[in-house]
């Protein structure tokens, strides 16, 4: 989910250039990649192959894993679909009560997902609850009132049950 919703909020790259730092967790999926962390941690440490139960060899790390595809994008594809479901939700409902036809829905996507992804990494709140609704407040900011968001997001948390 986390590396859906930030290559959706990568998309903020036209707003500043550093979103491109959000790309960055596609590399962790990548299993060349991740046998590499891994010869590395093995090579330092000489106890992660132990711990696994694999000598040192690519092959038998493949199987033991079971990757099939050189990248997870199947799995991809479906976190970055349900973020989106989760944002059209989001934006029909906020456009029900924002009359006004200055949406920018590029902006409210990366809001949304950075929002998403922050709800979805804090370990204080059980479930995330509440830090979505209120990163999405924090960041959104004066450019659409803060009632408007908050009833657009009961209606949306409403609509999903």
């Amino acid at each position: 989910m986390l590396t859906g919703s930030f290559l959706l909020a990568s998309m903020g790259l036209i707003f500043s250039p550093l979103y491109c730092f959000l790309i960055f967790p596609l590399l962790f999926l990548n299993r060349k990649f991740i046998f590499l962390i891994l010869t590395i941690l093995g090579s330092l440490k000489g106890k992660v192959f132990e711990v696994l139960r694999l000598p040192n060899s690519k092959g038998l790390f493949e199987e033991r894993i079971n990757i099939v595809s050189f990248f997870p994008s199947r799995a991809l594809i479906l976190e970055i679909g349900f973020v989106l479901s989760k944002f059209i939700g989001f934006y029909i409902c906020l456009s029900t009560f924002y009359t006004s036809n200055t949406l920018n829905i590029i902006f409210l996507l990366v809001i949304f997902s950075l929002s998403w992804s922050i709800g979805l990494v804090v370990p204080a709140a059980p479930g995330g609850v509440g830090v979505f609704e209120a990163c999405l407040l924090l960041f959104v900011g004066k450019s659409i009132p803060e009632n408007l968001i908050l009833i657009s997001l009961v209606f949306q948390k409403i609509s999903f049950l």
